[in-house]
């Protein structure tokens, strides 16, 4: 058990590594190489192995993923993400139930018969006046970072937030499919990139979703920053993908 421990810790490591050697600077981004070409091709089945397309699937052809304004099924996420992040994450200052950015945005569910089994919040900088993770007043929105080094004017942004899934479907298959779906509302408003804030760990794993889908994830690095009390003063870090 120990070994597995020790194995298991030079991963992540190795990882971190990784991360922090390719994405430490906003500006030593290569604006193409934001944009894979498995983004214009966005051919699923290139980039997972034949049991993985086989498993998302078939969890396609049974979960119903869509946005919602139904009370019930909105009640059903926020619950979920209450217990999630407030008692799983052990975050007491956190409240999982409706507040100004959900209202401001969509939520999006993804469900298997009457049962929420996952959901998360989208919002988009075309429909709001500022979204979730953006820090008004200060060098830190999601806008701020990408025009670095995207000089384009008028850019239009999608932020995922609040995104949660049961605990005996964290297989990433739903996930990857609230994504998906995250990615599609996105485009259809002609979004430019969609973005995100995540800890570590999350962020290495919205990386691999997203490279499966075809496209790729940037991880700012030297913007971290402490999430206050609520949070724990966890740390976290912009991430977005470039969809056009």
């Amino acid at each position: 058990m120990q070994d597995r421990t020790i194995f298991l810790k030079s991963i992540d490591a190795t990882v971190d590594r990784e991360i922090s050697n390719q994405f430490n600077s906003v500006g030593l981004i290569d604006q193409l190489r934001n944009k894979s070409p498995l983004s214009v091709q966005n051919n699923i089945e290139s980039v997972f192995d034949d049991k993985d397309v086989e498993v998302f699937k078939d969890a396609r052809k049974e979960v119903r993923v869509f946005a919602t304004k139904d009370k019930n099924l909105l009640d059903q996420y926020y619950q979920m993400r209450h217990e999630a992040y407030n008692r799983e994450n052990g975050w007491q200052g956190y409240d999982g139930s409706e507040n100004k950015y959900d209202r401001a945005g969509h939520i999006i569910v993804a469900v298997r018969g009457d049962e929420v089994i996952g959901g998360t919040r989208i919002m988009f900088s075309g429909e709001c006046d500022v979204l979730s993770n953006d820090t008004v007043g200060e060098d830190y929105t999601h806008l701020s970072i990408v025009q670095k080094y995207d000089k384009r004017e008028n850019l239009l942004l999608s932020e995922v937030s609040a995104f949660v899934v049961a605990r005996n479907e964290r297989d990433r298959t739903i996930s990857k499919i609230l994504i998906e779906h995250g990615i599609n509302m996105s485009k259809e408003r002609g979004c430019n990139y969609i973005c995100a804030v995540g800890v570590a760990a999350v962020c290495r794993d919205y990386r691999r979703i997203l490279r499966e889908l075809g496209y790729e994830m940037e991880i700012v690095m030297n913007r971290q920053r402490q999430e206050g009390e609520t949070y724990n003063n966890v740390r976290t870090f912009p991430i977005h993908a470039k969809l056009s």
